[in-house]
């Protein structure tokens, strides 16, 4: 385990982790849990559900709803690029930078906003989620 990152809920009673592992052995893979209401954690997932490439860097968040959103690093067609998912029922991973970019070290920020700011080609790129 390594790099891990942790959101909160407004009132407490929730949170989700999130790290970088190796669970087969192979490339390195972000994981997250988000916990139930009694504070307990279900099982980690993938992200994506299906790796291919590296993972890494995660970066977690509430907002004031009690959605968590994860955005990290993720290597799949060769280049690192920056991705978002939330807790939300059915939630699918989503591409936060450019396509072909090379982007890296996501930081995610959660309240009543949502944002992601990177690094990209040497400066800050930042895109509002919510």
């Amino acid at each position: 385990m390594d790099a891990p990152t942790v959101a909160v809920s407004d009132d407490g009673k929730r949170f989700a982790v999130g790290w970088m592992g190796n669970p087969g052995g192979k490339d390195r893979d972000v994981m997250w849990a988000v916990s139930s209401a009694g504070g307990q954690l279900p099982p980690e997932a993938l992200l994506p559900e299906k790796p291919e490439g590296v993972q890494g860097h995660p970066s977690a968040g509430a907002d004031s709803t009690g959605v968590f959103y994860i955005a990290w690093e993720d290597a799949r067609g060769g280049k690192p690029g920056i991705w978002m998912q939330t807790s939300a029922a059915g939630a699918k991973p989503e591409r936060m930078s450019a396509d072909g970019a090379e982007a890296t070290y996501p930081s995610l920020s959660a309240g009543k906003s949502v944002g992601v700011v990177w690094e990209q080609g040497g400066n800050a790129e930042f895109r509002k989620i919510k």
